[in-house]
């Protein structure tokens, strides 16, 4: 059977299909493994130091965390298949492949550069509080990430490495 020729001419795109998926599942496994190395790094003074220590509080911190990314970089690559279906169909649509690329790896970024003076105040990632004050106060949270948290700096941060990424 000749994959390239007839009716079977769409299974001989499916492999660069899966290589694709393949590819940004390990980018998004990768990218999400470095931010938590910088932000171990950048979060050193507000972790408690244990009896283990900090070098290995910090490797196991990284062995658990990179498990704990296999599964959000397979959501991630997940929501990133449908676009690379489209330019598996035809590859006139491939700038939705980069379009999509780019709002995950933007959407991500922006949530790491959030993250450090969050964690800063509540010695915490994300959690409910900060969807409930949302709910609660939202112009009063925004007026508070401006003025106390440099959003726009931390805004143009996340553009620029998102820019440099893809």
């Amino acid at each position: 059977m000749n994959c390239g020729t007839g009716k079977y001419k769409i299974l001989a795109r499916v492999n660069p299909f899966l290589l694709n998926t393949l590819k940004g599942f390990i980018f998004m496994w990768v990218l999400l493994n470095i931010y938590r190395i910088i932000f171990l790094l950048g979060m050193k003074d507000y972790l408690a130091p244990t009896s283990v220590g900090m070098t290995g509080l910090q490797i196991y911190a990284l062995w658990c965390g990179a498990k704990l990314s296999l599964q959000t970089a397979g959501v991630l690559a997940l929501v990133l298949c449908p676009f690379m279906f489209l330019e598996m169909l035809t590859k006139k649509l491939k700038w939705l492949r980069y379009i999509g690329s780019t709002l995950v790896i933007l959407v991500t970024t922006i949530l790491f550069f959030a993250r450090f003076p969050f964690y800063k105040l509540y010695l915490s990632g994300f959690n409910q509080m900060l969807f409930t004050g949302m709910h609660e106060d939202f112009h009063a949270i925004f007026v508070s990430m401006v003025d106390q948290y440099n959003l726009p700096v931390r805004l143009l941060g996340a553009i620029v490495v998102t820019a440099i990424l893809t």
